[in-house]
């Protein structure tokens, strides 16, 4: 009987241990996506000014900024890949909700379950063949053929980096709908 509660309250200490360990590593990847959304803040602050510049060079100096539609191209690109995993931690998608919301809790959870899964999926696929191709681009040395010649493996990293983010808080909210529909399940149940 002494063993069982030295067991129990190892595997006890143990988990608080693993939950304090796995809170700081949610904190440091929380911290990390906000960096990489006010990160991708500043590129559309720093779009938009040059977008301004560029119109008042053309229209005013007749002196157009030939390569700020382009830069503005991969900005945009940028501002996508950094964002779209704050975006999603902030549940700030788009959602098409008309039918989940319909329905009884636990479906509805169950559909976020299964839409995470998916969203997993697809953000590993799209993260191992980004990385993939991106490794490729630098290796032949293949650039953009546009007014700015740039290497562009320098412009594919942040597809693999942005969807592997996403990947992986696709696997968080798995994670915390399965412990909500779990505890859902359980107050059902009672």
């Amino acid at each position: 009987m002494l063993e069982d509660k030295n067991t129990s309250k190892t595997k006890q200490k143990s988990m608080e241990e693993n939950e304090k360990n796995s809170s700081v590593d949610s904190s440091i990847f929380d911290r990390l996506l906000k960096i990489l959304a006010v990160i991708a803040g500043c590129i559309i602050v720093i779009m938009t000014v040059m977008i301004c510049a560029s119109v008042i060079m053309r229209y005013f100096f007749r002196m157009p900024l030939g390569w700020s539609i382009e830069i503005s191209e991969y900005m945009l690109f940028f501002i996508a890949f950094l964002g779209a995993a704050w975006l999603l931690k902030n549940d700030g998608h788009v959602k098409i909700d008309l039918l989940t919301n319909n329905l009884p809790l636990l479906p509805q959870i169950f559909f976020k379950i299964w839409t995470s899964f998916l969203s997993a999926f697809i953000c590993l696929v799209i993260t191992y063949y980004g990385t993939i191709s991106t490794i490729d681009h630098f290796h032949r040395g293949i650039p953009v053929i546009q007014a700015l010649a740039i290497p562009k493996y320098l412009l594919l990293w942040v597809i693999p980096v942005g969807t592997l983010l996403l990947l992986i808080q696709s696997i968080r909210d798995i994670s915390s709908n399965i412990n909500e529909f779990r505890a859902l399940f359980k107050k059902q149940e009672h």
